[in-house]
């Protein structure tokens, strides 16, 4: 019986943060010391923290430890190339959907905004490019061309955008 009261006793000062040794309640004779005693009370503080875990010591690890994070590393790397392929897999798929998407939207105001949202996020280079698309409405290609002219002129290359926008030959479709 006498053990548990002891246990409850230690218990209750753990709870009330009171020392429990007598090494704890000596006092640090100089700065040093103190900071030293803060540090390690806090690093028993961190470890009772509830789901906190030691720091590994990179420095004092076993071969079979080495193993075990070159494996953890190799995982690691592994979920990321897999990650990755199905990203390129999801953009190729809309990709191959991008054509038969143009063709549905032409000549339709939804057209219009879907090449505007293109441009707009483009660079200046991909927005020339997607000026000469020859689905790309006219007045979408008269809006990347005033960009490159507002850049251009910022730049002191003014009249370069309109020649560089030349629209693609549709006389073929009628």
């Amino acid at each position: 019986m006498r053990k548990r009261e002891k246990v409850r006793e230690f218990d209750f000062r753990a709870q009330r943060d009171e020392p429990t040794s007598s090494s704890a309640t000596k006092k640090p004779r100089d700065r040093r010391a103190a900071d030293a005693a803060k540090t390690a009370r806090k690093g028993l503080d961190y470890m009772a923290q509830k789901n906190r875990h030691p720091v590994i010591d990179w420095n004092r690890m076993t071969d079979r430890q080495r193993q075990m994070k070159a494996r953890a590393e190799n995982l690691t790397a592994q979920i990321a190339l897999d990650q990755h392929r199905e990203h390129d897999r999801a953009n190729k798929a809309l990709f191959a959907s991008l054509e038969s998407v143009l063709a549905r939207l032409a000549g339709t105001p939804k057209a219009e905004e879907f090449f505007r949202l293109f441009s707009e996020t483009a660079t200046q280079a991909n927005a020339k490019r997607i000026a000469n698309h020859p689905d790309c409405p006219d007045v979408v290609r008269d809006e990347i061309a005033q960009r490159i002219e507002k850049t251009g002129a910022t730049n002191g290359k003014e009249g370069v955008a309109r020649a560089a926008l030349g629209k693609p030959d549709n006389a073929s479709e009628g």
